[in-house]
């Protein structure tokens, strides 16, 4: 018996097998092109993350990075950022509370500057080395308000710490 257009039923289901065939092997194609190709996507993505947290790093070595870091954590109450990045003072009374007290009044200190954080800006001004220390001039505006701050750092380890004083902190807003 034949089909319309003159085929057997048999030759059309070989015809109809071949096809399938090809799917498969186009199928089978694109199953093995996946994982490579996802493979490459997750290593670029490492590569970026990897070179942003170099570049990062490398800006927290300069007396700059280390106090615009500094003045971000002690305005959004990044605790963290804001202990590693610090050192009491020593000359005079200095802070004697726990990191977890510390901690405690910096996240409610900054809890107006975390719901308004796109009115906030911080930028660098200057930086002036004397010996082993820098000073560094930090402006900071918040709701139309402009205060610029001089930080005092000191070296420690490979990078920079920023000196906590009442004078540096009563004008930043951090704890």
């Amino acid at each position: 018996m034949t089909e319309p257009g003159g085929l057997s039923g048999r030759e059309l289901n070989r015809r109809y097998a071949v096809a399938e065939q090809s799917l498969d092997l186009d199928r089978a194609k694109r199953a093995r092109r996946t994982p490579v190709l996802l493979i490459a996507l997750t290593a670029l993505l490492i590569t970026g993350v990897g070179l942003v947290a170099s570049a990062d790093l490398r800006r927290l070595q300069t007396p700059r990075g280390t106090a615009l870091a500094w003045t971000e954590a002690a305005v959004f109450g990044d605790c963290r950022g804001y202990d590693k990045l610090s050192l009491r003072d020593t000359a005079g009374a200095g802070d004697l509370r726990t990191g977890d007290e510390r901690c405690n009044a910096l996240r409610q200190r900054s809890q107006d500057a975390r719901l308004h954080s796109g009115s906030i800006r911080l930028d660098a001004v200057s930086v002036t080395r004397v010996g082993a220390t820098v000073t560094v001039e930090v402006r900071l505006t918040r709701a139309g308000a402009v205060r610029t701050t001089a930080l005092s750092l000191v070296r420690r380890g490979g990078g920079w710490a920023v000196v906590r004083n009442a004078v540096a902190c009563s004008q930043i807003g951090c704890a």
